[in-house]
């Protein structure tokens, strides 16, 4: 499988699913949360909470696109812009 942004896993956690919880790494240039996904997968028969780091407008659609196939589909909620 072929992911369109970097895709890892935050070491010691536990997700919906029972592993590692889910993280897309983005290009934005910081390591903030940007967002979380809500996905749902009939085919694995679960859902679980994936987490966006440092994503970019691009990579959100990339990412949507890529969870929302004949099998997955997603909510994400979005982080607004926060300046530090």
């Amino acid at each position: 499988m072929v992911f369109p942004v970097d895709y890892g896993y935050l070491k010691n956690t536990v997700g919906g699913d029972g592993h590692e919880i889910d993280v897309w790494m983005g290009t934005a240039g910081h390591r903030r949360l940007t967002a979380i996904a809500c996905t749902v997968d009939t085919f694995k028969r679960d859902a679980e909470i994936k987490f966006f780091i440092g994503c970019t407008d691009e990579e959100f659609s990339l990412i949507e696109n890529f969870h929302n196939n004949q099998y997955m589909s997603d909510l994400i909620i979005r982080r607004d812009a926060v300046k530090y």
